[in-house]
């Protein structure tokens, strides 16, 4: 077991083994890192669309507010609208949680349900009926936007979970493989230890 050659292929397979660990920690830590980045952008645009369902909702009930033209507003509703659910879309396409997926298609259907309350109330101003255009605006135009904004945020709680979920599993599996790598250094280093030879002790002469 002593021999050069058992020691050569010893210190070859430690090597390999630390080799292997190192490229697993660098490799593990840039998909954590990877990961870190495209959650942060995902959360930051979530933010960002809850602000534009509140300056939509903000710019259809200015329909039916006192001294505040309505030409203005519509074109604004219908802007923010679209952007809204440009950016809904985005955020659909970079989730990586199914959960997350099915709130933001539920959330660009509220979308579209806030859409078509838009349009009645549109209609009913165009008739000159300020109170069904102020019923709709409140109560169906609220309902949807609001839907959609919890739906948003339940898709930037489910894959900010599934972040942290993964990171996890992520420093599990670095802490196995140092562990393992640690495991087969303290083996190979018992083996390798020089051991004492044995010596004859002569007995005394009675």
């Amino acid at each position: 077991m002593q021999s050069r050659a058992m020691r050569m292929a010893l210190s070859a397979a430690a090597l390999i083994i630390f080799g292997a660990a190192a490229t697993f920690l660098i490799y593990s830590e840039r998909q954590i890192s990877r990961r870190l980045d495209a959650n942060r952008a995902f959360d930051q645009l979530a933010r960002e669309v809850a602000g534009e369902l509140s300056a939509m909702r903000a710019a259809q009930e200015a329909y039916v507010a006192a001294g505040q033209g309505v030409d203005f507003w519509i074109p604004e509703v219908a802007a923010l609208m679209a952007k809204t659910s440009g950016s809904i879309e985005e955020l659909r396409t970079a989730a990586v949680n199914a959960e997350a997926s099915r709130a933001l298609n539920e959330a660009a259907a509220s979308i579209a349900d806030f859409g078509d309350a838009d349009k009645r109330a549109r209609d009913y101003l165009r008739n000159g009926e300020q109170l069904m255009a102020a019923d709709v605006v409140f109560t169906a135009g609220g309902e949807t936007s609001s839907a959609a904004a919890q739906r948003v945020e339940a898709a930037r709680l489910v894959e900010q979970q599934a972040f942290d979920s993964s990171e996890a599993q992520q420093r599990r599996l670095q802490a196995y493989g140092l562990a393992a790598a640690g495991g087969c250094a303290l083996l190979v280093i018992i083996v390798l230890a020089p051991r004492p030879r044995d010596s004859a002790v002569p007995r005394e002469a009675r």
